[in-house]
């Protein structure tokens, strides 16, 4: 009885574990990359994200001014001004078309 050498065994299942890891990787960030938004909403547009940018420097914030230490609290708070202020000009418009 004769033995067949090891070594292209060993380096056939290499490769098959590598092939097969390769395309698990592959499908796992293809799907989450395709994965949708919730809510019906879309991804955001460069300009979309550009014009929120200058809507958020209309009422005080300042990207260059942020630092890691101030980064959460500094953008929230500049949301939330911003969200007063389409609140206030919603409400100012709804009473006009009266």
């Amino acid at each position: 009885m004769k033995l067949k050498p090891m070594k292209p065994l060993v380096s056939s299942f290499a490769r098959g574990t590598l092939t097969a890891g390769a395309a698990l990787l592959l499908i796992s960030t293809n799907g989450y990359a395709q994965t949708p938004m919730r809510g019906g909403q879309h991804q955001l547009t460069r300009a979309e994200v550009r014009a929120e940018l200058i809507e958020l420097e209309s009422v005080g914030y300042n990207p260059t001014l942020s630092n890691d230490v101030e980064y959460p609290n500094d953008i929230i708070e500049a949301q939330k001004r911003l969200f007063e202020k389409r609140r206030a000009a919603k409400a100012s418009g709804a009473g006009q078309g009266q």
